[in-house]
């Protein structure tokens, strides 16, 4: 799966979860989002796995800090299958 098509599903997460319906860009992160706190952190995260049928371990959840560390983490988790 390329970067464009990751971020196209992404950008469907976001905006069932967050309610966000802009681009899914690199710098995207809490601090830019008001729906983006600790619950919607944890929901968001929740989607995207089920989206994407891959699992987080608790270490990678921790160390997400926006939406690049989540396509990383997609593209790493894809690149396994």
């Amino acid at each position: 799966m390329n970067d464009s098509e990751v971020r196209n599903r992404l950008s469907e997460v976001f905006d069932d979860i967050l309610g966000y319906d802009g681009p899914i860009t690199d710098d995207l992160s809490p601090d830019k989002l008001d729906s983006w706190d600790s619950l919607g952190q944890i929901n968001l995260l929740m989607a995207v796995q089920m989206e994407f049928s891959i699992k987080f371990s608790i270490e990678e959840m921790q160390m997400i800090k926006g939406a690049k560390d989540i396509i990383t983490l997609i593209t790493k988790q894809e690149g396994k299958c």
